[in-house]
């Protein structure tokens, strides 16, 4: 985003200067509010040597694995509802493809947490049945033509609609509606806390917590102790320097006793290193 701001941004003039810039702020923001927040998830960490709150973050990262899993199932019932119900809704498309394809993806997905919108049916129905009719009316317009008749002028609503097309498309997708919160609403989430309670007692039962806690605090030890303590840009030159060390020693026969030493410290897997530690 910064650089951005030397480019081609830089060279446009009036509004479209004006747009470019506003869209190089987003970008910036947006990239500052990732780092932020990547940053702070990174705290999670020193929460391991704590012997109460370490296990629970092991526990935490385990379930991630199995809301992976579950994400690739629930999309499944995601993609299919949401397909169903906005070619019904929107015969003739809306005006923007990508909106289109968000509305596929965000509409289901609000309506696991409750949020049905039931409400704002009527008037996307009286859209997409105002598009659908001045189509057919005169199917040589543009889309964009079409568009403006129906936001503009309101030419047709549903209520002039004497051969129940709009209500056959709200029964239908009010009927998908209670299928698609029955099958990912009530069963899937249910599934996920059960698997979620599953992972907890595989976690923390039979005295696993101090166990677990240990290796979590030793895993730290070793991080911290082979990271530089150089901070980041001018950490690079540590590890590159670190780097050239390993070549040396792995091309070269000679070599001190310190670092024939070390050599042989690399070449110990893990648990040999927790045992020597």
């Amino acid at each position: 985003a910064v650089l951005t701001k030397q480019g081609v941004f830089s060279r446009a003039e009036g509004e479209k200067k004006v747009r470019y810039q506003m869209y190089d702020v987003m970008i910036y923001k947006t990239l500052m509010g990732l780092t932020f927040t990547l940053s702070t998830t990174r705290l999670l960490q020193f929460l391991q040597i704590n012997s109460q709150m370490g296990p629970k973050v092991s526990t935490i990262t385990r379930m991630f694995v199995d809301l992976a899993f579950f994400i690739s199932i629930i999309s499944v019932f995601i993609a299919a509802y949401g397909v169903a119900t906005e070619a019904i809704i929107y015969p003739v498309g809306k005006d923007d493809g990508l909106k289109n394809l968000w509305n596929i993806v965000w509409r289901p997905y609000i309506h696991l947490f409750g949020e049905l919108a039931t409400d704002d049916l009527k008037d996307q129905l009286n859209d997409g049945y105002c598009k659908l009719r001045v189509k057919l009316e005169n199917s040589s317009l543009l889309f964009d033509d079409v568009s403006d008749q129906c936001d503009n002028e309101k030419k047709y609503t549903c209520d002039d609609d004497d051969m129940g097309a709009c209500l056959y498309a709200e029964i239908f997708v009010q009927i998908a509606l209670g299928i698609y919160m029955m099958l990912a609403s009530v069963l899937m989430l249910n599934l996920l806390i059960a698997v979620f309670s599953k992972t907890y007692e595989n976690m923390t039962g039979n005295n696993k917590d101090d166990l677990l806690w240990k290796w979590q605090r030793f895993d730290l030890m070793i991080e911290f102790k082979q990271r530089s303590a150089i901070p980041f840009p001018v950490s690079l030159l540590a590890y590159i320097s670190r780097f050239l060390r390993w070549i040396w020693r792995r091309c070269c026969s000679g070599g001190s006793f310190a670092e024939k030493r070390s050599a042989r410290k690399l070449k110990m897997n893990t648990r040999e290193q927790k045992f020597h530690y």
